[in-house]
């Protein structure tokens, strides 16, 4: 995945390629379907979205995706989807592991260690217009709807001790001081030595006091940059704990109200009048 967290340390697989399919129009509500001993004999790319395809272009339903895929025995992961839709549901090895709604957002579902070598996941979408399901999605909007798994999908193998969480919250964006939270699991509490790196640039190694898996700490950016929409810098922090390291990518910039005024870009003196929605 090229997208951020990213995690260098962990063993990982694209699962992006040709999944066994099938669609059923007619298994009436999703969330009573049990998968075993349903056949998925039609093969369909992933990423993509299947009610594009000709066999089933505009169809309105339940689809079942199913693909094996190799790892540590022993061993637990996550599998990372950056997006799929409407509705979905995700069995490991059989036994129902977690779902997701709405679409086009990321989620990860957890893997429990086993002693197989060779595991299987299984995927139920339902893209039809339902509140309950997908409450987002309404017949009337001007956006098709499509359903699938139509972003790429990544598993991770996760070490004895890992991050859940990295989180950078600017607290002065011109001085670069930001607010750093971490979460580490499994949760432990006591302190622990973490390196720490902006922009690729020198490790700073510092002593975090965790308490239940939770840390929060201030940092410093080192020439710390602006965002703007003339100049849209990004800054990178990695931090490594040793048997996990997790790189998150965040921006720095200055919001300010003035008599009453959003000053949505100080530096270049716009503003706009306060009293209806503002675009940030």
């Amino acid at each position: 995945s090229m997208s951020y967290p990213r995690y260098s340390r962990r063993r990982q697989m694209v699962l992006d390629g040709i999944w066994e399919f099938c669609f059923l129009p007619d298994c009436g509500d999703p969330e009573t379907l049990d998968p075993a001993g349903i056949e998925t004999p039609d093969p369909i790319p992933v990423p993509s979205a299947f009610d594009a395809y000709p066999a089933w272009a505009g169809r309105r339903g339940t689809a079942l995706y199913r693909r094996r895929f190799p790892m540590t025995p022993g061993r637990a992961g996550e599998l990372e989807f950056e997006s799929a839709g409407m509705w979905v549901r995700v069995w490991i090895d059989g036994v129902p592991c977690g779902e997701h709604t709405p679409g086009y957002v990321p989620f990860t579902i957890p893997v429990p260690p086993a002693d197989a070598p060779v595991r299987e996941v299984t995927v139920v979408v339902d893209n039809r217009q339902d509140r309950k399901r997908a409450p987002l999605y309404e017949r009337s909007f001007d956006f098709y709807c499509y359903g699938g798994i139509f972003r790429s999908v990544t598993l991770y193998e996760l070490p004895e001790l890992f991050f859940r969480r990295c989180e950078v919250t600017p607290r002065d964006a011109a001085a670069g001081i930001v607010s750093v939270k971490l979460e580490l699991a499994p949760a432990f509490t006591g302190e622990r030595p973490l390196r720490f790196a902006f922009d690729s640039g020198a490790e700073l190694e510092r002593s975090v006091r965790f308490d239940a898996g939770m840390a929060e700490l201030e940092l410093t950016v080192p020439s710390p940059r602006l965002w703007s929409p003339e100049s849209p810098q990004l800054h990178t922090l990695r931090v490594d704990a040793g048997t996990d390291d997790v790189t998150v990518r965040f921006g720095l910039r200055e919001l300010r109200t003035e008599a009453g005024r959003i000053l949505r870009f100080p530096e270049r003196g716009r503003e706009r009048c306060g009293g209806g929605p503002e675009l940030l």
